[in-house]
């Protein structure tokens, strides 16, 4: 019983960005990376302590969204045979009470909607400024960094641009003001959707240890990895963590407990003694700090 309550304040979050895309989509590359995926999660599904909630939510890209339907697919194949395991949509709330406080099997949860389902989205205009400014540079990763650059730090990304795409592209493209939403406020979009599913399984499993895989687009989670590490948005940030954002597949794994954060990212270990809530209150004033720092610019 004193696991349980343990559980009762604690929440895992595996944040994966989506496979392998071609154009806008997934490539065959990335539906076989979802199908792998979907075998080690089983494994890890069958491993872990009985009464164990499993969410499995995607982002609203198509390809986020297209990653998670194979995975959740692949694994009710795989785990058919296995009466350890129990599959309940999300709307099957009869279900959902009965598995409440049963801890015979390990539960999958199906269904969950996007993000906008949940209230949740990102600024229209952050949206189409990332999409217009990747068109130009094509390059992911550049285009976060021109974000995410501090003003002292603009003008290094601005070189590394015109270095690797030329002269051609106006400097005022490469302005982070562009974006109008900042960094933070990307962040806090994902944030506040582990939140969301922090209450969700307080709702509904209170006691039951659980686990939410989210799968998303890159470089906005990573943003969110940042700042639950205790760090600041900034270039010098990214270049500390990696110095480009994640690749297909690869993941964070966050451990929200009530005394605090841990992330393990790229191999390294992050402890925060901050709460969700700070943390979100932090990234707030941070957003309204950055967008002086815009007008002063």
């Amino acid at each position: 019983m004193i696991l349980n309550l343990w559980y009762n304040i604690s929440m895992k979050f595996e944040s994966m960005r989506h496979g392998h895309k071609e154009g806008e989509n997934l490539s065959e590359r990335g539906k076989e990376q979802a199908k792998e995926k979907a075998k080690a999660l089983l494994e890890e599904v069958q491993q872990s302590e009985a009464g164990t909630i499993f969410f499995v939510i995607p982002s609203n890209v198509g390809r986020a969204k297209e990653t998670r339907e194979i995975i959740e697919t692949e694994l009710r194949q795989l785990a058919a045979s296995d009466s350890d395991i129990a599959f309940i949509d999300v709307h099957e709330a009869e279900q959902l009470a009965a598995a409440k406080g049963n801890f015979t099997k390990r539960y999958i949860i199906t269904g969950i909607q996007p993000s906008r389902a949940l209230g949740l989205h990102l600024g229209t205009q952050m949206q189409k400024t990332y999409l217009d400014l990747r068109s130009d540079i094509k390059d992911e990763d550049l285009v976060a960094k021109t974000w995410i650059a501090k003003p002292q730090e603009v003008s290094t990304v601005q070189d590394e641009v015109r270095s690797k795409f030329g002269e051609h592209i106006p400097l005022e493209k490469l302005r982070p003001e562009r974006f109008e939403g900042t960094p933070e406020e990307a962040a806090l979009y994902h944030i506040r959707l582990m939140k969301a599913l922090q209450s969700l399984k307080h709702k509904y499993f209170p006691n039951h240890p659980a686990k939410a895989l989210q799968v998303n687009h890159s470089p906005h989670a990573d943003f969110a990895f940042m700042a639950l590490a205790g760090k600041e948005l900034s270039l010098k940030t990214v270049e500390e963590m990696g110095g480009k954002f994640r690749d297909f597949l690869e993941a964070a794994n966050i451990d929200l407990q009530d005394d605090g954060i841990t992330i393990e990212y790229r191999g390294d270990r992050f402890i925060n003694n901050a709460s969700l809530d700070e943390v979100i209150d932090a990234l707030e004033k941070q957003a309204d700090e950055r967008k002086r720092e815009w007008r002063k610019a």
